[in-house]
């Protein structure tokens, strides 16, 4: 829903989407799920680091795919709201 936001605020159009197994995108997916990327290898010099952009704290927190699920109507409003405030501080 974030990549949503954001898209739509630039002006991206992603014309084709595919769905890529966690088995085939192991970087990205083992981010996903926090493990940090020193642990995958990555050195200092690659990593860039939240105290010096506080918005990827959370950024990547909205984005966490073990967050707890959204249960109701009332629950998605205020995460979509959530979202928007953010996209817009952006």
């Amino acid at each position: 829903m974030l990549f949503m936001q954001v898209t739509t605020l630039s002006k991206i159009r992603v014309n084709l989407g595919e769905h890529l197994s966690g088995e085939y995108n192991i970087l990205c997916n083992a981010l996903s799920r926090g493990t940090r990327a020193e642990e995958l290898g990555f050195s200092d010099d690659l990593i860039i680091a939240p105290m010096k952009s506080l918005w990827f704290d959370r950024f990547f927190h909205i984005c966490n795919p073990l967050l707890v699920t959204l249960t109701c109507e009332s629950e998605f409003v205020d995460f979509w709201s959530d979202l928007t405030t953010f996209r817009i501080s952006l």
